[in-house]
């Protein structure tokens, strides 16, 4: 009986010092192609310096991050919550329009979003943009001259946070510029979601930058 009852013993201790690890399960990125509730998309924030310059991209990293998620999708409109740690939470939703992006907040003449900055009524991105117009990217400022204007089209092999997206379409609006208001510029694809979103505050000179941490 003695022999017995050791050899469950072996056998218990065995199983205690050999515990099955649980299966990891890792965030999935913001993917417009394919949205998911639940997917998130996590952001790093980033401080530029000297917009107009072209000849240099000076960004300092802070601590701070945003975490975007699809909390809901209602037929084609899909509901976002965005999320920083001591700070606010704001939700809006997207939808798409005539090969665009049409960010809005239901029930309201006002959008607020860290992403996508403060509008009336909406904002709108077109996801369908220039093929032949090629922009530069320098870190977190575009190649194009200050001007105050909207334009859009794509680049090539650009890279942040260590991973290097082959192409991604670009926009570059300027136009609230003109009247001493902040300016917005995206870098996106369908696949990746925004890869990279500046604001422009032409009275600092300067940019505040959100980067999207990579996953892979």
């Amino acid at each position: 009986m003695l022999k017995k009852n050791s050899f469950f013993l072996i056998i218990f201790l065995i199983s205690c010092s050999n515990p099955i690890e649980p299966e990891q399960i890792l965030e999935e990125p913001i993917n417009f192609k394919s949205p998911k509730t639940g997917q998130v998309s996590t952001y790093q924030k980033a401080f530029g310096e000297n917009y107009i310059d072209k000849s240099n991209s000076i960004y300092e990293l802070s601590n701070t991050f945003l975490d975007v998620e699809i909390s809901n999708i209602v037929i084609d409109t899909i509901f976002i919550t965005e999320t920083i740690k001591n700070s606010p939470q704001l939700s809006y939703a997207i939808c798409f329009r005539n090969d665009s992006l049409i960010i809005f907040k239901p029930n309201s003449m006002f959008l607020d979003s860290y992403l996508f900055g403060s509008h009336f009524i909406n904002y709108k991105i077109p996801f369908i943009t220039d093929n032949k117009n090629q922009i530069d990217i320098l870190e977190w400022k575009t190649s194009t001259r200050f001007c105050e204007c909207f334009l859009h089209g794509y680049t090539k092999n650009y890279s942040v946070m260590n991973k290097i997206y082959d192409s991604l379409s670009v926009v570059v609006d300027e136009t609230e510029m003109a009247r001493d208001k902040s300016g917005y510029n995206f870098l996106f694809s369908l696949e990746d979601g925004i890869i990279l979103s500046t604001k422009i505050i032409p009275w600092k000179n300067a940019g505040d930058i959100w980067m999207l941490v990579s996953t892979n």
